[in-house]
């Protein structure tokens, strides 16, 4: 999940208690006629996106960092983009990867820059965000594989990437997912050994429904038919959806994954599955810090330059992952 659509969207007898920033930028963005993602198709709906990304960030300046670079590397089906930013002063700091969100279908790298740098600032570690494959030309485990593999690089890499062993996950609806999978992963094949993850909005199973996909699924940008296309793109075999690495919140069991932040928002279909994740991490003894974007919709992360709820949700989050990689 992860990005927006908004034609043909009423959410009038859905909106008690939205934040009215919010709601006059979903009013805005109404009156433009912007078509759904599933009608412009998976090519068109990346245009789209980036295009939202960039008319949202006219007139920001990007957070100051010490340095941002782009590097490819030799990924599993070929070349691999990651971006990498590195904080200001002298590490050596924690190491942070970075999965972007966009139903795995939409989103890149550039487009998250801004955020990267902002979590580079704001947690004061080197974040290293990987541009994976995209569905549904690369259906699962395309994108997870590759999420892995970046994880693994910078891992190893860490050292000359002036990082210690300090290791942060972190991503944003599906790139939640694909977080919460490698810790999974990570736990259940010895290692790396992951110190913390934040998902914020995150997508955690693909196999049951949710009060919050009527109560917060209308109008908002991200809707029902929405995820159900995202899905039809990344897990395209129903059998193949209830697994752990599909489905975090079906995993066996939860124990011994590391310590968590995460952030829902109140108006997102999504709201409800990244509760019960956070439930199923504490019952498992993982230590959860839960932060509750009052009045938000699914993107209230790029909401938080102009709605000052979207950016205490926000610094909260980012200062409780921080607290995680710095515990001293």
């Amino acid at each position: 999940m992860g990005t927006l659509c908004f034609a043909s969207m009423s959410y009038a007898e859905h909106a008690a208690g939205l934040d009215p920033i919010v709601r006059d930028v979903l009013d805005r963005m109404i009156a433009l006629g912007i078509p759904r993602m599933e009608d412009v198709g998976p090519v068109g709906a990346r245009e789209q996106f980036r295009r939202l990304v960039a008319a949202r960030l006219v007139g920001t300046e990007p957070p100051v960092v010490g340095s941002v670079e782009t590097r490819v590397i030799d990924g599993p089906g070929g070349q691999l983009r990651l971006r990498i930013a590195t904080p200001v002063g002298e590490g050596p700091w924690p190491l942070v990867v970075h999965l972007h969100g966009g139903g795995w279908t939409v989103g890149d790298i550039d487009s998250y820059d801004n955020t990267i740098r902002r979590l580079c600032r704001d947690v004061d570690a080197v974040v290293v965000s990987v541009d994976y494959r995209l569905a549904p030309e690369h259906p699962w485990p395309a994108g997870l594989d590759v999420a892995w593999a970046g994880l693994l690089w910078a891992v190893y890499s860490a050292d000359v990437l002036g990082a210690d062993s300090r290791v942060g996950i972190t991503g944003d609806s599906a790139g939640a997912q694909l977080a919460a999978s490698c810790t999974l992963r990570a736990r259940d094949q010895g290692g790396p050994a992951i110190t913390a993850q934040l998902l914020v909005v995150p997508s955690t199973t693909m196999v049951r429904l949710w009060p919050s996909y009527e109560d917060s699924g209308m109008g908002y940008g991200l809707d029902v038919p929405l995820m159900a296309w995202y899905g039809d793109n990344y897990v395209p075999d129903p059998d193949r959806r209830a697994g752990p690495e599909t489905s975090p919140l079906e995993a066996d069991s939860h124990a011994d994954l590391p310590p968590a932040v995460i952030a829902v928002a109140t108006h997102d279909p999504l709201r409800d599955q990244g509760l019960a994740y956070a439930d199923a991490l504490q019952v498992a003894g993982v230590p959860v810090q839960l932060v509750v974007a009052e009045g938000q919709i699914h993107t209230f992360v790029g909401m938080a330059a102009i709605a000052p709820a979207a950016e205490r949700a926000v610094g909260e989050a980012y200062a409780g992952f921080r607290r995680l990689l710095h515990p001293h």
